[in-house]
């Protein structure tokens, strides 16, 4: 980066344009460790983009939760209704570090979907590019979201999550301009998935998983929807993957120099950290919530900064307009003469109509208040 940034920037002629286009990250299969230190794989270079060399292979969707060569003939379609708390094993977009942690083992999300195995490989299979699925789905409501997951399952039935993707059906033909639903109608859906390079070790297997949300990463739509998978032959449903062979010849790996890292003048110390899901026998209510705080002294200013950021997300089970967001934070800047602290709130609810915002927002110096603010925004949900 710091090369490629030299040449465009400052004019320094170091070769980076004439390095191969693409530098990829290849993944191997693993187990789904949330805290793990190493990710197995391997750098590589690729010439193009495409790359020509890749073969997009059609797997379709068949009876009893296989994969097929053909369309089958007369098979059943498959309803999905439900939990709409589906998805809590791989519930943030962005994360990683402690308490969050990487995605956990798929398995109790695919119990929860349509999900479609294949036979363990008896060959390693590497795919690289943007997975898709084109599938037949009718839904009982006006709103319903389509959520599908790509899966390696190990030999001990662990689900690594390899990749997804997500669409509210109402935008089946168009972002700008939506449409509901008719409740019943069989649409054509395709769904891109996020891109990828993932190989899938012999003896590991295959698995998509679909379903009609994936929270709490999407918010629900108005009322709980239930979904209506076809895959026959006059409704041919599959997975398209984006297969890829090894080169030939092969290229040399990509040689990285050692970061620069200037040594920070910093001492940090970790505060309370806490991740829980919490499911209520009562009334059906699943609350995640996390925990994650943080001091850091600037020892060249003497300054100390500490943060504590928590967030609760919650639904009841059947109840969409019960869902919930509110996070909080506290942060402070001291020093011996002075002392910050700002607080803040936000809280994120619904209506059949509207998406509610709440904001309270607070300022202290030296424990005298400077700043407060508390507001209410509502948001129009368009076939949301």
């Amino acid at each position: 980066m710091l090369r490629w940034w030299d040449y465009w920037l400052k004019g320094v002629q170091n070769g980076i344009m004439d390095e191969p286009k693409l530098t990829v990250w290849v993944q191997g299969s693993r187990s789904p460790d949330p805290y793990r230190e190493t990710t197995p794989g391997h750098w590589r270079s690729e010439t193009e983009w495409p790359v020509t060399r890749a073969d997009s292979q059609t797997w379709y969707l068949g009876t009893a939760g296989t994969f097929v060569a053909e369309p089958p003939l007369g098979d059943a379609p498959e309803q999905w209704d439900g939990p709409s708390s589906v998805g809590l094993n791989a519930p943030f977009w962005c994360t990683g570090l402690r308490p969050t942690g990487m995605p956990r083992d798929q398995r109790r999300d695919d119990a929860c979907s349509l999900a479609f195995t294949t036979p363990p490989l008896s060959e390693s299979l590497e795919i690289f590019g943007f997975p898709r699925v084109q599938l037949y789905v009718a839904a009982s409501e006006l709103v319903a979201q389509l959520a599908v997951k790509l899966c390696d399952v190990g030999p001990d039935g662990a689900s690594l999550l390899v990749t997804r993707g997500m669409l509210n059906l109402t935008h089946r033909d168009s972002h700008a301009e939506p449409t509901p639903l008719v409740p019943g109608k069989i649409y054509p859906v395709s769904l891109e998935l996020s891109s990828i390079c993932h190989v899938f070790a012999p003896g590991h297997r295959v698995r998509l998983s679909v379903a009609g949300a994936d929270w709490p990463l999407a918010w629900p739509p108005p009322r709980p929807a239930t979904l209506t998978l076809y895959h026959d032959v006059d409704h041919p449903s599959q997975l398209l993957l984006p297969v890829i062979s090894a080169q030939s010849p092969a290229l040399p790996a990509p040689v990285f120099d050692p970061p620069e890292v200037p040594a920070a003048p910093a001492r940090s110390e970790s505060g309370d950290r806490s991740y829980t899901v919490q499911h209520d026998m009562v009334d059906g209510t699943t609350t995640l919530s996390t925990r994650v705080g943080s001091t850091t002294f600037l020892t060249e200013h003497e300054l100390s900064m500490t943060e504590t950021n928590a967030k609760d997300v919650s639904m009841r089970e059947g109840d969409p307009l019960s869902c919930m967001v509110e996070m909080r934070r506290h942060m402070e800047w001291e020093r011996t003469e002075w002392k910050i602290v700002i607080d803040s709130k936000i809280r994120l609810s619904c209506t059949t109509d509207m998406f509610i915002v709440q904001i309270d927002l607070k300022a202290q110096h030296n424990e005298a208040a400077v700043f407060t603010r508390c507001w209410e925004e509502s948001i129009p949900r368009v076939l949301g």
